[in-house]
C-alpha cells in the first residue's frame, strides 16, 4: 500500500515533465485568445515545437469555421481511380476536398472545388497536384526504377470532354506589368503565349506549337508546329557528310516539313551550280508552288524578290495588285524596314536608303521600272488610257513644298576631263534639256541648253540658253495673209506679238499694200490718226536725224551724202530694158488739179552747182 502511494506521485511528476517537452502549450483557455496570444512555444524553450498527433487522425486546421488545410494520418490499401493499394498517407492537401476528391492525392494537392480524378495515376506521389472542377495538372517526379526518377508535368482532361470545352492544353504564358490600353501582347490580361502543347480529341497523340497561338485563334496541328517567324539551327552536327543518307526533308505549299526517299528523287529536277541538263521547257522551272515570295542574296544579304499573288496599299491608293512583280535593291530588307509595302511596278530598283517615297505613286504606273532612292521616285514605262491607247510616260516626283529642287535633264557625257567643269568630259555632263517645274507644281519650263553649267533656271514655258532657233522648213501650206498678230523679240530675246496693223494704217504708222495692184502707201488717209504722216506727207530716204541734214522738200526725196563705188553721188537711178513696147527710163508729170487751173507747173526741175563742170540735164540716146 505505501509502495503505491509512493510510485503514484512518481509517474504524475513523470507526466508532468513530459507533457511540457512533447505538447504544444496554449497561453489561454477557452479558445478564446486576445492580443498576444499564440500557440506555440516561447522563445525560452530549447525543444522543438512538434504539432503532432500520436493517434492515426488527420491534423486540420480551420478559419472561419471552415476547413482550409489538412494532413492525412496513415492511409494505406487505398482505392483511387479504379487503383487499389494505394498508400495515400502524410499527404498535406490545401483546399475543401469534397467528393470524388476526398483525400490529398500527392504530397501535396492544391484542390479548387475538384470533382473528377480521371487523370490521376499512382506515381503521382512526390509532387504537387492541382484540381480544379474536372481538371487536374501534376508537377513532381515519375518513379521508374531504383535512382531512375523523370521529372513531369502532366496535365489531365475528364473524359469524353465536350469539344467546345477541351481538350485542355499545357500553355507557357510569359506577362508584363498591366498597361490599359496595353502596348505589348505581354501587357494583356491573359500575356504573351509562347508555346502550347495539345493532345487530339482521342488522347493519342498531342502536338506542340511555337508561337502566340491564343492571340491567333488557332491550334497546332502537326507534331511541331511553328505559328510564325523562322527556325534556326544555329550550329549543325560535327558529324561527318551524310552521304549514304536515304531521304531528304522537303516542304509542301503549306510549309509543312516532310520526306522524300533519295531513289525517287530525279537528280534532273535538282538545281545544279555546274549547269543542267535535259530541261523541258513548260516543265522544269527554278521557283516554288507556294503563295510566296522567291528570294535571291548574295553575301547573306537580301537583294531580290518576286513576288507571288499579292496586292497591297501603296501611298494613298489601297488594293494595287502587283502580281509577280519584281524588287531589286542592294538591300531589300532596307526597303521593307523605311515602310516600303512591296514594288511599286513591274521592275522597282530600290536603292539602300532613303528608297520608300509613295507620295508619287500612281495607280497606273504598272507596265515599266520605278526608281525610289535619296527620298525620290521615278517612273518609266507606259500609261493605259484605254483600250489601245496607252502612252509611253517618263514621270519623276518629288515630296511637296520643293521648289527648285528635283528635275528631268537630258545629259551627254563622254571621256571624262580632269578639272572640267562644263561640257561632256565634266563630272556632271553636258546638259543638253532641264525640265524645270514651279514652285506650286501648276506649270512647267523647258529649257535648252546647259543651265546648270551657267548657274541659270529655265523661266519660260520654252526658254533657250544661248545659240539660235532655226526652222529647216516652213509649212507649206498657203500663205496666211489673213493672220492679225505677228511674232516679234524684245531686248532680252524674249519672243512676243504684236497686232498686224489694218488697211487704215492706225495707230501704229506702219506701211500698207494697196489692192491688187501691190502698191506701197505710207500711213494711207484719209483719217490717218494723230502723229502719224497723211497723204500730203513727204517721203524721205537717206536722211538723218540731225547734224545738218536738211529736210525733204519734195514728196519724194532722196539724199545720197557718200560717194558710191564708181565715184559718183546718183540719188536716183532709173534703168528700163526695153520689151516689145516702148522703154521709158523715167516720166514726169505735171497736170493741174480741180481748183489749180492758173497754177505754174514744171515736168522736170534740174540744177547743178559747185562743181568743176556743171550739167542741169545730160540725155543720151542710142539705137543699136
Amino acid at each position: 500500500m505505501n509502495k503505491k502511494k509512493f510510485f503514484r506521485p512518481v509517474v504524475l511528476a513523470l507526466g508532468v515533465l513530459a507533457l511540457q517537452s512533447g505538447r504544444a502549450q496554449v497561453s489561454t483557455a477557452s479558445n478564446s485568445p486576445g492580443i498576444g496570444d499564440y500557440v506555440g512555444c516561447d522563445g525560452l524553450t530549447t525543444f522543438p515545437l512538434e504539432v503532432r498527433h500520436n493517434g492515426n487522425q488527420p491534423i486540420e486546421w480551420y478559419t472561419d469555421s471552415l476547413r482550409r488545410m489538412w494532413l492525412t494520418p496513415t492511409l494505406t490499401g487505398q482505392t483511387m481511380n479504379g487503383y487499389t493499394g494505394l498508400d495515400l498517407s502524410g499527404h498535406l492537401g490545401i483546399g475543401r476536398f469534397n467528393a470524388p476528391v476526398t483525400t490529398p492525392l500527392a504530397m501535396l494537392h492544391l484542390d479548387s472545388a475538384g470533382n473528377q480524378v480521371t487523370g490521376y495515376r499512382p506515381w503521382m506521389g512526390t509532387g504537387t497536384l492541382m484540381t480544379k472542377r474536372s481538371d487536374m495538372m501534376y508537377v513532381g517526379m515519375l518513379g521508374l526504377s531504383d535512382d531512375r526518377n523523370d521529372a513531369v508535368i502532366g496535365w489531365s482532361d475528364n473524359a469524353g470532354a465536350n469539344p467546345s470545352q477541351g481538350p485542355d492544353r499545357l500553355r507557357f504564358i510569359f506577362t508584363q506589368r498591366v498597361f490599359d490600353p496595353p502596348n505589348h501582347v505581354g501587357q494583356t490580361y491573359y500575356g504573351l503565349e509562347m508555346a502550347r502543347m495539345v493532345p487530339d480529341a482521342a488522347g493519342d497523340e498531342g502536338f506542340i506549337g511555337l508561337g502566340d497561338w491564343a492571340t491567333a485563334g488557332l491550334e497546332p496541328v502537326e507534331r511541331l508546329d511553328v505559328l510564325d517567324g523562322n527556325v534556326r539551327i544555329r550550329e549543325l552536327p560535327g558529324l561527318p557528310s551524310m552521304d549514304t543518307a536515304q531521304k531528304v526533308v522537303v516542304v509542301n505549299e503549306v510549309g509543312v516539313l516532310g520526306w522524300q526517299d533519295l531513289a525517287t528523287l530525279s537528280t534532273e529536277n535538282a538545281w545544279s551550280i555546274t549547269g543542267n541538263a535535259n530541261i523541258v521547257e513548260g516543265t522544269h522551272f527554278l521557283g516554288t508552288h507556294l503563295t510566296a515570295p522567291v528570294d535571291l542574296r548574295t553575301d547573306s544579304i537580301h537583294r531580290l524578290r518576286l513576288l507571288p499573288e499579292a496586292s497591297y496599299g501603296i501611298g494613298t491608293y489601297g488594293g494595287q495588285v502587283k502580281s509577280g512583280n519584281v524588287l531589286l535593291s542592294p538591300d531589300v530588307e532596307q526597303f521593307y524596314a523605311e515602310g516600303g509595302p512591296g514594288p511599286y511596278s513591274l521592275l522597282h530598283l530600290a536603292d539602300s536608303a532613303n528608297n520608300a517615297q509613295q507620295l508619287g505613286y500612281r495607280p497606273w504606273m504598272r507596265n515599266g521600272i520605278t526608281l525610289t532612292g535619296n527620298a525620290d521616285e521615278m517612273y518609266v514605262g507606259q500609261l493605259y488610257r484605254s483600250e489601245d491607247v496607252t502612252d509611253a510616260v517618263i514621270c519623276w516626283s518629288d515630296n511637296p513644298g520643293s521648289f527648285l529642287a528635283d528635275r528631268f535633264t537630258l545629259r551627254f557625257t563622254s571621256t571624262p576631263v580632269a578639272q572640267a567643269t562644263q561640257g561632256s568630259g565634266s563630272e556632271q555632263g553636258l546638259q543638253t534639256l532641264l525640265v524645270q517645274p514651279d514652285a506650286d507644281g501648276e506649270q512647267a519650263y523647258v529649257g535648252i541648253g546647259d543651265f546648270d553649267a551657267a548657274s541659270e533656271t529655265p523661266e519660260e514655258r520654252l526658254d533657250v540658253l544661248n545659240g539660235r532657233v532655226r526652222i529647216r522648213q516652213l509649212p507649206t501650206e498657203v500663205e496666211a495673209d489673213t493672220l492679225e498678230k505677228f511674232v516679234v523679240v524684245n531686248e532680252d530675246g524674249v519672243l512676243g506679238w504684236r497686232e498686224v496693223p489694218g488697211g487704215s494704217g492706225g495707230s501704229t504708222c506702219d506701211w500698207n499694200i494697196y489692192g491688187t495692184a501691190r502698191h506701197m502707201r505710207a500711213a494711207y488717209a484719209p483719217a490717218p490718226a494723230p502723229g502719224c504722216p497723211g497723204m500730203n506727207s513727204n517721203v524721205a530716204i537717206g536722211f538723218g536725224a540731225g547734224g545738218g541734214t536738211p529736210l525733204p522738200a519734195a514728196k519724194l526725196h532722196v539724199l545720197d551724202i557718200a560717194g558710191n563705188s564708181n565715184g559718183h553721188d546718183v540719188a536716183v537711178a532709173g534703168t528700163t530694158e526695153a520689151g516689145a513696147g516702148a522703154a521709158i527710163g523715167g516720166a514726169f508729170r505735171a497736170v493741174p488739179g480741180a481748183s489749180q487751173q492758173g497754177t505754174t507747173r514744171k515736168a522736170g526741175y534740174f540744177e547743178a552747182t559747185g562743181g568743176v563742170q556743171n550739167t542741169g540735164v545730160d540725155v543720151y540716146a542710142a539705137s543699136l
